[in-house]
């Protein structure tokens, strides 16, 4: 099933619309993110962020043929390499004419350890070579497409850094990759009726450094600025708001952190990101399983609530954010997410 958040016509030829695809049929939680918007110069640009597991590659390739209504692709962006991000790429640069690939390659950095999850890099590397499309690494600062992405994080020196403590994770014996902790959901989520206080005080001991090393981009699209974060949690967040910041009243857009792990904000950043936004609140998307138990949090989805989120995940089907782009067949409008019931118990996941 399909769904939509919301959906305003412009009155100018200017358009975004921004597509989380359902991929996750099972416990797992994954990222596939599409976009496509109007360029200054009036041209239209498309992109890719992320492509779930092997399986759904053969999805976004799919969605982009069928409701872009091309095979041409400017961006794709590999946020980071875990599996549930990286894997579908391979499909997506095999089936579509993608231009330049955004994605960070530790073996640049002189790291070739199986800890930092290089082999993924290198398999895409060769990928995009063979096909031609041109591959860059993604640090804060650089812009693309007219200026229209900008990467505001991580910096070098922080992604090297977070290299390093992988490294020395696998060294002292700790699994580098923070294992999800999954069980099938096997209760619907209960509803509360209202507001049932803030108990989101922390983020639970932070997130992996591997999901640090996440891209944090904008797109800027109709005045609009659109944040997608990756798994990046606290630190690397903050970061790239100091490093690359942004003015106040211009975040429309939020691509909610990690499936909504409660590992991944805090409310001093849940705060910080709402003075950014306009006074009618924030869009916040979630990639989430419906198959999922520990994402999204209630903590998280309840926190963003009270601070005037509207949050829609995909544990129904695709959701669809638009601003003046064409309507679609069989994509109706939701509701976004109600108070939940946080007694249920935690996620284990990070």
């Amino acid at each position: 099933m399909n769904h939509r958040s919301c959906s305003r016509q412009l009155p100018h030829e200017a358009m975004h619309e921004i597509d989380f695809l359902q991929v996750s049929t099972t416990s797992k939680s994954a990222d596939a993110l599409t976009a496509r918007w109007t360029l200054p110069s009036g041209n239209i640009a498309i992109a890719v962020i992320d492509a779930g597991y092997t399986d759904f590659g053969d999805t976004v390739a799919d969605h982009v043929e069928r409701h872009y209504g091309t095979r041409a692709v400017d961006l794709v962006i590999s946020t980071h390499p875990d599996q549930d991000h990286v894997e579908g790429l391979e499909k997506v640069l095999l089936r579509l004419e993608v231009a330049t690939l955004l994605i960070h390659v530790p073996r640049l950095h002189g790291y070739t350890q199986d800890a930092v999850a290089g082999q993924h890099a290198e398999d895409l590397l060769r990928i995009a070579n063979a096909r031609g499309t041109r591959v860059e690494e993604p640090f804060s600062g650089a812009q693309y497409l007219e200026g229209s992405v900008t990467i505001m994080g991580p910096d070098r020196g922080y992604y090297e850094s977070l290299l390093q403590e992988q490294v020395l994770q696998a060294r002292a014996g700790r699994a580098l990759a923070r294992r999800f902790v999954t069980r099938a959901r096997d209760l619907v989520r209960n509803v509360v009726p209202g507001d049932p206080g803030e108990t989101l005080v922390d983020d639970a001991g932070g997130t992996s450094a591997r999901n640090n090393t996440s891209v944090v981009a904008i797109i800027e699209a109709d005045g609009q600025r659109l944040l997608f974060t990756g798994d990046a949690g606290v630190p690397a967040i903050n970061r790239s708001l100091d490093v690359a910041p942004v003015s106040a009243h211009t975040i429309g857009f939020l691509d909610v952190p990690h499936h909504g792990s409660h590992h991944n904000v805090d409310p001093p950043l849940l705060d910080r990101l709402r003075q950014l936004g306009p006074a009618t609140g924030i869009t916040a998307f979630v990639s989430s399983s419906d198959k999922d138990n520990d994402h999204p949090s209630p903590r998280v989805t309840n926190a963003l609530k009270r601070r005037g989120f509207n949050v829609f995940t995909t544990e129904n089907g695709n959701i669809w954010h638009r601003s003046g782009a064409p309507e679609r067949p069989h994509y109706h409008d939701i509701t976004p997410l109600p108070w939940l019931d946080e007694s249920e118990g935690w996620p284990l996941s990070r």
